[in-house]
């Protein structure tokens, strides 16, 4: 067994390559891991190339894919995404812009293909409960930290990363799953931080958000927020912390 761990580093986050350079020394040996590295490369031509390495290399029975904009990756993620024994299963994440929705999400109405689906056609998956189970399904789930069996490449009818365009490879990859009936599934034992956004600022960065909105200034919009704004003497740029945090 071995895992191909896809790495678009295009952009990446301050925090990105300290929090996966531990991930990854920590799990390579254990899991037999491959790194798949494509510097300033498009987004789906890296995927590509990730998924193609693990097809053409029996050994490799799955596919880890990360995003360059996320970081905390847990040390024993891989662990419990392979407990799970799911098909395609990831971590919870949520938009680094405001509303900071979570990035999973359901189809209201599940005629509409994922990929065609507007955005007033889904609803953002959060766990609202500890009585929810901690894996759900879902409709739409994006690569923040995601596990994919290399099987479901060779099931499904396409190939999801075959340009990048109006609609985001995750998108193309799950409606592609759905017409193969391969399920989705989210993991919320860990939140993965998107952009400077953990889910402990969540609520606090959106109430901040919409005071600004309120009082007319430039809000909060970039994942990455500047001096001249409320948000700024919220945030850390440079730490990723909320002012006055640990």
């Amino acid at each position: 067994m071995g895992i191909v761990v896809c790495v678009p580093f295009f952009d990446p986050h301050p925090l990105f390559l300290p929090h996966f350079i531990e991930f990854y020394a920590a799990n390579k040996a254990k899991h037999k891991l491959q790194l798949a590295w494509s510097s300033r490369r498009p987004l789906h031509n890296a995927q590509h190339d990730a998924v193609r390495l693990a097809l053409d290399h029996s050994d490799f029975t799955h596919v880890l894919f990360v995003e360059d904009d996320h970081w905390g990756f847990p040390v024993d993620g891989i662990e419990r995404l392979l407990e799970d024994d799911l098909d395609v299963v990831g971590f919870h994440t949520f938009s680094r812009k405001p509303p900071f929705h979570s990035l999973c999400m359901r189809r209201r109405d599940k005629s509409l293909p994922i990929d065609q689906a507007c955005v007033l056609n889904m609803t953002p998956l959060e766990r609202v409960s500890a009585d929810e189970p901690l894996i759900q399904e879902t409709d739409l789930l994006s690569w923040g930290m995601t596990l994919v069996r290399t099987s479901v490449f060779r099931q499904i009818d396409g190939d999801p990363f075959e340009c990048w365009g109006k609609v985001p490879t995750d998108s193309v990859f799950c409606e592609l799953c759905e017409r193969a009936g391969i399920k989705r599934h989210v993991d919320f034992s860990f939140h993965l931080p998107h952009g400077d956004v953990t889910q402990e600022r969540r609520v606090p960065l959106l109430r901040v958000h919409e005071y600004e909105k309120a009082l007319g200034l430039q809000g909060y919009g970039t994942g990455r927020p500047t001096g001249g704004t409320l948000s700024g003497t919220f945030f850390s740029s440079t730490d990723g912390n909320l002012g006055g945090a640990p």
